[in-house]
């Protein structure tokens, strides 16, 4: 190959694996209609994610989400009331932890309840899920399959 060859042939080869390399996704939106496994707790939400970041040696996102977490009304007679839940792994800057499902938000016996966050740490790997939950015991279960991100 001559020497002037060189630079063309390095330009085509940058140009065709410049499309293997990672981009970051713009920011992106989504709604939520999820529901207990017996369907007497539902949540509907919207949830947004930020733009990729490499944080700590992974990618996260910012996360942001608005919701209700309601008893549906064929199931005002059962006692029971709900829980909109949350796992994800989370990084502050330094570190990346996994955090198991934990409650964002609870609505007790036949009513609803509105929730939200805006968090400006880093996601990663996050699911929700709605599950029942007895006000007076405060067990949850029956809970739905995890919607995840």
């Amino acid at each position: 190959m001559s020497l002037r060859r060189v630079p063309t042939v390095l330009a085509a080869a940058a140009m065709l694996t410049g499309g293997l390399v990672a981009t970051a996704p713009a920011a992106s939106a989504t709604s939520f209609s999820i529901s207990s496994a017996n369907g007497c707790t539902q949540a509907r939400f919207s949830y947004t994610y930020g733009n990729r970041t490499l944080v700590a040696g992974k990618y996260g996102y910012t996360i942001t989400y608005s919701g209700t977490v309601y008893d549906s009304p064929s199931c005002y007679s059962d006692g029971y009331g709900g829980v909109i839940q949350i796992r994800y792994q989370h990084s502050g800057g330094f570190v990346w932890e996994t955090v198991g499902w934990s409650e964002l938000r609870r609505n007790e016996d036949n009513g609803s309840a509105g929730f939200s966050a805006v968090d400006d740490a880093w996601y990663d790997d996050v699911h929700f899920r709605v599950c029942n939950r007895n006000p007076r015991t405060g067990t949850v279960g029956t809970c739905g399959t995890p919607t995840g991100s």
